[in-house]
């Protein structure tokens, strides 16, 4: 009788696991910023000019927040499906950045460029060989 001896996750999924989560908390830090400052003029006039606006994004900030902590845990212990699901969000990403970069006209082409470079990264670390042992166990 053989017994698998399992896989410890690997350096690079704990810093996708840490980058998740540093994510979801900004995400549901924001949501409860918007939800407090809902009712302040300067807010509503950056944002969207209407206070329900901005109390909707907020709160859907929040859940997004939630969802995103949510998907962080079930990576840290394997979930091959959520890395899948990661790994679809981070090609729609790309795919929107480029979208970006060929009608923006040269303007923001610094960030674009660094949220397709992240992109990239973190597929390469949720799909080393390391990683899909990690994840198939």
């Amino acid at each position: 009788m053989t017994t698998s001896v399992p896989v410890s996750r690997p350096v690079g999924v704990t810093l996708v696991v840490i980058l998740t989560w540093i994510s979801a908390i900004v995400s549901v830090a924001f949501g409860i910023f918007l939800i407090l400052e809902a009712n302040n003029p300067t807010v509503i006039a950056e944002l969207s000019g209407k206070e329900a606006n901005v109390r909707l994004v907020g709160i859907s900030s929040v859940i997004i927040g939630v969802l995103i902590g949510l998907i962080a845990m079930g990576l840290a212990k394997g979930s091959n499906f959520l890395r899948i699901l990661v790994s679809l969000l981070l090609v729609l990403r790309i795919i929107g950045d480029v979208i970006v970069l060929s009608g923006a006209g040269g303007r923001y082409l610094g960030p674009t460029l660094v949220s397709i470079v992240i992109a990239l990264v973190l597929l390469a670390m949720l799909w080393t060989s390391k990683a899909s042992a990690f994840f198939k166990q």
